[in-house]
């Protein structure tokens, strides 16, 4: 019954977003927005009741934290903030009330999707499997990963053309796959460190996890880490922090709900920083007195800037509404096939691919496009290819990451745990991006990670 109220409820919010004007007060905007955080706590609860999942820092929480942020903050705040004059226009003025019926569908169906495949495939009772490793072959070919990542990601900088330290990956080239292949990598070695931690450790406490943790792969880490903080780029940290977070969580000791807020506070201070860090890039300023700058910069915030540029992607959603299919037709399935051929390395030298980014881009700055950037969101994305009802496509989404969950978390599948640390890396960034935009590390990783397994036997005792 719990599973289907959420299908029903958001059926009838997509509807609701079909049929009622988009113009509202930005009071009806802003009571309509506390659904979704309302929604997250129930489904919190129910997990907790039903399938005694206490852990609160897993994709689930992640992905529901940064869409509270990108499709609720902004509309919550529009009658209490009148200097948001800008996002007035793009909410309550135009399609507001749509684009928020539109979220709360959404979520409803990722939600209705993830607690019906955790009814399916997972069993609270069933006790977590623990299975014999070989520890020192995992080790030593954590050593070796590690090494890897490193080396592919100083070819990246060796062959970057410098658009990097200036806060934008270069473009061309064949810099770009050395990253990929970078993080990738590192991606591998991380699932085979959490599958090692997992099976070996007898009191995985923080402390505890902290001396048994592959020490090269924390060595990398930190270099990696300061490279890209210095260049004032804040993805792939995010990537990899949400994956040790995540694998910590998941499959070693479970983080209480005050943890997890208070490390989602401070690491947003800890971007905010970056991000005014990588605001005064130019080669005029050095490190210190750039970081000096971002320091006063983020001291004079108020308490919605640290998350503010993450909500600003909510107005590409009514911006999509508004403009489709008047001045941008849908793609009907397009841009997901494209993100699909993208596996495929170099693919984009031979086919003729866009994004819902660009096209968006293009359609507000119709002059000079290159110069500007209107970002994404997975709804915003789901939008233009299927209209309103590509978001029955986040109840598929929803039931994977159930699936793939339980996979790893309770039954501790090998190939599983890959695929959920992966996932859980863009947990966050997804909501403001396109629906597959991990779908490259996705099938990268797992290609990797099985033809390894293949020759050495990584999930057998010798």
């Amino acid at each position: 019954m719990f599973i289907l109220v959420h299908f029903i409820f958001g059926l009838l919010a997509m509807f609701s977003a079909i049929m009622l004007p988009g113009s509202c007060s930005p009071y009806k905007l802003s009571l309509m927005s506390v659904v979704i955080p309302l929604l997250y706590t129930v489904n919190l609860i129910y997990r907790l009741k039903v399938f005694k999942i206490r852990n609160f820092f897993d994709y689930f929480s992640l992905f529901s934290v940064g869409y509270i942020i990108v499709f609720c903050q902004i509309a919550f705040m529009l009658p209490f903030y009148p200097e948001l004059d800008f996002y007035d226009s793009l909410f309550f003025k135009i399609t507001g009330m749509k684009g928020i019926m539109l979220a709360i569908s959404g979520y409803l169906f990722f939600s209705g999707g993830y607690i019906y495949m955790l009814k399916k495939k997972y069993d609270s009772s069933f006790r977590e499997v623990r299975v014999p490793v070989n520890n020192l072959k995992l080790k030593l070919m954590g050593y070796g990963l590690s090494f890897l990542s490193l080396s592919l990601y100083g070819l990246f900088l060796y062959f970057d053309d410098g658009s990097f330290f200036v806060g934008a990956l270069s473009t061309g080239g064949i810099s770009p796959y050395f990253f990929i292949l970078s993080s990738v990598v590192m991606i591998m070695a991380l699932g085979l460190e959490f599958y090692r931690l997992k099976n070996v450790l007898v009191s995985p406490n923080t402390i505890n996890t902290l001396r048994h943790f592959n020490k090269v792969t924390i060595v990398v880490l930190i270099f990696i880490f300061t490279v890209q903080a210095y260049a004032g780029d804040r993805g792939l940290i995010l990537t990899y922090v949400s994956i040790i977070l995540c694998g910590y969580s998941s499959f070693l000791n479970p983080i209480g709900l005050l943890r997890q807020a208070v490390i989602i506070v401070f690491g947003f201070l800890f971007f905010a920083i970056i991000m005014q860090y990588r605001g005064y890039s130019d080669y005029g300023r050095t490190a210190s007195r750039r970081l000096d700058r971002a320091f006063i910069v983020v001291n004079n915030y108020k308490w919605y800037n640290f998350t503010l540029e993450l909500a600003s992607s909510a107005k590409i959603l009514n911006v999509t509404i508004e403009s489709t299919p008047s001045g941008i037709p849908h793609t009907k399935g397009s841009l997901l096939a494209y993100k699909f051929v993208s596996i495929v390395p170099f693919v984009n030298r031979y086919v003729n691919s866009t994004t819902s980014a660009q096209i968006i881009t293009n359609y507000l700055f119709p002059v000079n496009p290159g110069k500007h950037g209107a970002g994404s969101s997975v709804l915003g994305d789901l939008f233009l290819e299927f209209s309103y009802y590509g978001v029955l496509v986040m109840a598929l989404w929803g039931a994977l990451v159930g699936y793939i969950e339980s996979k790893s978390v309770k039954k501790n599948a090998f190939y599983s745990i890959f695929f959920y640390l992966t996932i859980c890396g863009y947990a966050v960034y997804l909501n403001r991006s396109y629906l597959l935009v991990e779908i490259q590390p996705f099938v990268w990783a797992g290609v990797g990670i099985y033809v390894l397994n293949k020759l050495f036997r990584l999930n057998r005792p010798n």
